[in-house]
């Protein structure tokens, strides 16, 4: 009896297990089908699998280049989901699943960019941000189709790695990779740590309030005031812009053709030395010091810029006095922390030094020095090979005061002039230190002199730079 209820049981079983099995075969089938039918209507292929992008890409909410931008990436291996016939794929992301354009052989123009006919000469037309297909390409001269037809554009490469690197020129700070984006901050020329580069671009940098963007091109150019556009070369102002950094589509002469948002506009900007003008450079060591505030408010007054090579324990006793001199317009550049002869250091104790005076300016000031003067001015082959890890080139003088020796005002005149000449000459790097008030009293007293005689202060970088252009690290510079 018992025999036949579990034999009974057991039938019924198998038959509910066979039954359920056909019905989950039945719909596995149907799901399949239907995959398999979507794909084909929706021309998505049915298989997917990881796909290696070459190239920088940007992702958007849909498979529109009209679509909403939902995030930059850097080359990389990524999951298809599923991916269009005409070049759009569907992506996995850590920021969820966004559409990519895989065409292999365009290019996402970011910014308004110069068209030319052939490679070089003057650009004929503009294109706003938008997609463009390769035709060919010779070095940064990419030959595109657009719908003028086939033109050049120049592409400029991201050249770098991520590392540290110098940032030669002045440079604004972003929260995010778009210049619409809220500026943080302004930073002079200096050596930075480079996190992420971007190929439109922008490159990810390590600052002390946080990570920050900043566009970063060899064509690039901070414009340190307003400054007129105009619609052609020495046309009629349209419009202002600046302090701001801008990006170069062209250039004719003092003339610099730039992207705005205005679209593309002119502007004049003097990048060399004027006929007749006689540019000097005043720069102190030591500081700053309790005389140092004095100072600055005499040039201020003035409206003379200077050099100041700052030792790191000094900028910790006197932080105020060196966020004036950022703040004002000078240039602040290191002397090493406590003034040791570096000659007589190895590299680990010299390097040291720089990482702890670079520490105490970044922490007073917000900045790095682009500038190494050594103290006694003394250096060797391992100096210049430290300095060049740096990114720092060495800066000497041409016209040594003597101040720290005689600390007399007369004494320290006779080096700038004496009853019947000015001995002072055009491309001078003048040494003084301000930790002695006869050295502050000496120099406003030069400053008035100098400036009554046509003479123009400007910092070691203005000044070098047009000379020599880019300053070389590990390279000695005395006027």
């Amino acid at each position: 009896m018992h025999m036949n209820r579990r034999r009974l049981f057991m039938k019924k079983t198998m038959r509910f297990g066979a039954l359920l099995f056909a019905v989950v075969l039945i719909l596995q089938t149907i799901n399949i089908s239907t995959v398999l039918a979507y794909g084909a209507e929706e021309g998505i292929s049915s298989t997917l699998a990881r796909h290696n992008i070459p190239w920088a890409f940007v992702v958007y909410a849909s498979p529109d280049f009209r679509a909403e931008i939902k995030g930059s990436f850097n080359a990389q291996s990524v999951s298809l989901i599923k991916t269009n016939d005409d070049g759009w794929a569907l992506i996995s992301t850590y920021s969820g699943n966004w559409w990519v354009y895989l065409i292999e052989n365009i290019r996402f123009l970011h910014q308004n960019t110069a068209v030319y006919e052939s490679r070089g000469g003057r650009p004929v037309e503009f294109l706003a941000p938008q997609t463009v297909r390769i035709l060919a390409q010779e070095g940064n001269w990419l030959q595109v189709s657009t719908w003028l037809g086939s033109r050049w554009i120049y592409w400029h490469t991201a050249e770098h790695q991520p590392g540290r690197h110098l940032i030669p020129w002045r440079f604004i700070t972003y929260l995010e990779p778009d210049s619409r984006a809220k500026k943080q901050e302004t930073l002079l020329p200096q050596t930075v740590d480079v996190v992420q580069i971007r190929d439109d671009g922008w490159a990810l940098i390590k600052t002390p309030r946080g990570d920050r963007w900043i566009y970063w091109r060899e064509n690039m150019r901070y414009v340190e005031k307003t400054v007129s556009l105009y619609d052609s070369v020495g046309g009629n102002p349209s419009g202002e812009i600046g302090p701001e950094v801008i990006s170069i589509i062209a250039q004719d002469g003092d003339w610099l053709q730039i992207s705005t948002r205005f679209g593309p506009r002119w502007i004049h900007l003097p990048t060399t030395q004027q006929p007749g003008e006689r540019r000097i450079a005043l720069t102190f060591d030591d500081g700053p010091s309790i005389y140092t505030k004095r100072l600055l408010d005499e040039l201020a007054s003035r409206g003379v810029s200077a050099t100041f090579f700052v030792l790191g324990q000094h900028v910790i006793a006197n932080p105020e006095a060196a966020r004036r001199i950022v703040e004002e317009g000078h240039e602040i550049a290191s002397h090493s922390y406590s003034h040791p002869n570096f000659t007589n250091m190895n590299a680990a104790g010299i390097r040291s030094e720089l990482n702890r005076t670079n520490d105490a300016i970044l922490q007073a000031t917000g900045t790095t020095p682009a500038l190494l003067r050594t103290p006694y001015g003394s250096y060797n082959s391992t100096v210049l090979s430290v300095a060049a890890e740096f990114g720092f080139p060495l800066i000497m003088w041409s016209v040594d005061t003597r101040d720290w020796e005689s600390r007399n005002v007369s004494a320290v005149m006779s080096h700038f002039a004496d009853r019947n000449y000015v001995k002072i000459k055009d491309g001078d790097i003048i040494l003084l230190h301000d930790i002695y008030s006869t050295t502050i009293d000496a120099a406003i007293r030069a400053v008035d002199l100098l400036l009554a005689e046509g003479f123009t202060f400007v910092t070691v970088s203005e000044l070098l730079g047009v000379r020599y252009g880019t300053l070389t690290p590990g390279k000695v510079y005395t006027r």
